[in-house]
């Protein structure tokens, strides 16, 4: 635990630079000594909120007044805004600033910063309170840290030893609270609160949480080049099933959204509903491989579930993102297609587990939600989602049948939420009068269970294809893991895959030249921040994304089952040509241009390549589960109905 003295020196030296986060360009030095901080806030924003998203608030006792405003002219350095406060206290009298910290997890911290300036009169007293999440508060009286003469800025650096027994790892809320015995007026100035701690705080702070992390960086790329097809694609599935059995919360079982091991280590203690329902069908998968007993998968999955139960919930369905440390919503908006996602998975766990307690805890999941309450009747589509701070649906829906969202469309009619006619409401091209999107599409107009339709097409590269929004390969591929397209629509969706990987693979190596091919949405690092990218083949895309010369290796693995040879060249030539494996496997994307590889790892992208590594390996085990269900069995005429293609 460091001392005041210690802890004030390394504070002062650096105050300025790095908590105030002012510094646009600095150096190592620099860098690790800003992530020994967890800035709550410089008051740069004006706006009343903190930088952990809280908000601040004043109180007073009775026939005392607090006043709180910000000033540029009186903050710590010239190019910022400190919080001034003025009071009017009576005799005994109370006020407090405080500010909600969200369940901060802030566990590896030694000492609490703050700047203060005050004027005053009769000797005020001031303490700091912290309260943990679900009770549990101390008070520490501060005024005897403070020099009453001094004309300006001092620094306040309390030990985290003096708040002994709060839960730093879900903290609720701070407070400085004045009072005044004799009663009296007067002024204070806060600035640059922050918890201070060994180098990345926050990071180690949200670290102790999980099951486990990676201990390198980089993996031996060469035993990997050594192994033969079937061994590799085990041995990938494998060290990619590590992210999902330690990235997970210890208290409350859920995965996290992702990791980030380049530049500045970053932890996204958040989640989804398509990263909860991806999860257990990782989980499914490692113990179908072997990794994991049925037992343990069970068991993880029973864990999960008991905290999925209890989360807030919109009609049954799962927000957009919860916090993984303190289960609070950070999102409050009810997405329409990752809530099928985690309706197909529930429905692969009942057909994994028949008659366990495990199965009718999904079951019970399952028949929460329905559908309709996200179905547009005029339109016969889905909105996107609901808002429910705005309270209101999407305006956009979702209407192309070549999507990841295909699969909400499957477990919506499977449930008896929609009627079938609904998949045929679906675009299968946009109408030829909509002339924004990249091309007009050529087809016939067909009849369907009553619905007429164009049954069209785009060409590229003289080949006809049904596009997605974007063009991206994860659009096309992604629903294949679930839904037996392989067996029921060979004529339409499966061949459609087939014309879509290899229309991607030609393009990256033919067209384009890149060395490597698979292009999807993914992490891109850039500097020392990284950004979530949507990109595809605009050409093949209604709107189309663009491509900026990065590859991710999900996105070809997906396609495994298509066209196995060329995926398997492509990993190959991924593992030679990039430092791109760590010990969780694949990272997310390579800048082939640069060539810079982003080492993020996301559940979303893990689970992806588990999964279709698992189909590939075990005879498509994970749409067997899905289509073994009988109401799935039931709409299986929708998807062998069609042929896409004149020719």
């Amino acid at each position: 635990m460091l001392s005041d003295l210690t802890a004030g020196c390394a504070l002062r030296q650096s105050v300025k630079t790095v908590v105030a986060g002012r510094k646009f360009g600095y150096s190592r030095n620099d860098a690790v000594e800003r992530s020994r901080y967890k800035l709550i806030d410089n008051f740069a924003s004006r706006d009343f909120k903190n930088q952990v998203g809280g908000n601040w608030a004043t109180q007073v006792s009775t026939g005392s007044s607090l006043k709180a405003e910000y000033k540029e002219e009186e903050a710590i350095d010239h190019y910022g805004y400190a919080l001034a406060l003025k009071y009017s206290l009576k005799k005994g009298g109370k006020a407090s600033l405080y500010t909600d910290l969200n369940g901060l997890d802030i566990s590896k911290a030694q000492a609490l910063s703050i700047w203060f300036a005050y004027t005053a009169h009769n000797d005020p007293t001031f303490r700091i309170k912290l309260m943990a999440r679900g009770g549990g508060s101390r008070e520490v009286e501060v005024t005897d840290r403070l020099s009453p003469g001094s004309k300006g800025w001092q620094q306040l650096v309390i030990p985290i030893s003096k708040w002994k027994g709060i839960d730093l790892n879900q903290l609720e809320r701070f407070e400085f609270i004045v009072e005044s015995p004799k009663g009296e007026d007067g002024s204070f100035l806060v600035d640059q609160i922050a918890f201070y701690g060994p180098e990345n705080v926050f990071f180690e702070s949200l670290k102790d949480n999980l099951l486990g992390f990676p201990k390198n960086i980089d993996s031996d790329r060469s035993r990997l080049l050594g192994l033969q097809d079937q061994e590799l694609l085990k041995r990938i599935a494998k060290d990619t099933w590590g992210y999902f059995a330690n990235m997970v919360d210890r208290r409350t079982q859920l995965p996290l959204d992702r990791i980030k091991l380049s530049w500045e280590k970053e932890i996204g203690d958040y989640t989804s509903p398509t990263d909860i329902g991806l999860y257990f069908l990782s989980v499914v998968c490692a113990g179908q491989l072997g990794f994991i007993s049925k037992t343990d998968a069970a068991a993880r999955i029973n864990r999960s579930l008991k905290t999925v139960e209890r989360l807030p919930k919109w009609k049954g369905f799962l927000y957009n993102y919860y916090s993984t440390t303190n289960l609070k919503v950070t999102t409050q908006f009810v997405s329409t297609v990752d809530n099928g996602w985690f309706v197909a998975a529930l429905m692969v766990l009942k057909a994994v587990f028949p008659g366990a307690p495990l199965a009718a805890r999904a079951d019970s999941l399952i028949k929460q939600m329905d559908f309709y309450e996200l179905y547009d009747m005029g339109e016969g589509k889905f909105v996107l989602g609901y808002d429910d701070r705005a309270k209101k649906f999407s305006n956009n829906h979702y209407g192309l049948l070549v999507s990841e969202a295909r699969i909400t469309s499957v477990v919506a009619i499977a449930k008896g939420d929609v009627e079938p006619e609904h998949w045929f409401r679906l675009h299968r091209v946009p109408p030829r009068e909509w002339k924004w999107q990249t091309q007009i599409p050529q087809g016939t107009f067909k009849n369907y269970h009553g619905i007429r339709f164009l049954e069209g097409y785009y060409i590229y590269d003289g080949k006809q294809i049904v596009p997605s929004w974007g063009g991206s390969l994860f659009e096309f591929l992604m629903p294949s893991m679930v839904l037996d397209e392989p067996r029921l629509a060979v004529e339409s969706c499966w061949k459609n895959n087939r014309v879509a990987a290899e229309t991607h693979r030609d393009y990256a190596l033919l067209k384009k030249r890149y060395p490597v091919w698979g292009i999807s949405p993914c992490m891109v690092d850039r500097a020392a921040h990284g950004n979530y990218l949507e990109l595809g083949i605009k050409e093949i895309g209604v709107k189309g994304y663009s491509d900026k010369g990065v590859i991710a290796p999900y996105a070809s693995l997906l396609a495994l089952e298509i066209l196995p040879e060329d995926v398997l060249m492509n990993l190959r030539r991924l593992l030679n040509l990039y430092p791109i494996y760590g010990e969780y496997g694949f990272y997310d994307s390579v800048w082939v241009r640069k060539p810079l590889v982003t080492k993020q790892y996301l559940a979303l992208d893990q689970a992806m390549i588990l999964i279709a590594i698992t189909n590939y390996l075990k005879s498509g085990i994970i749409r067997k589960k899905f289509h073994s269900l009988k109401e799935v069995r039931k709409i299986e005429p929708l998807l062998s109905e069609e042929k896409f293609f004149e020719n």
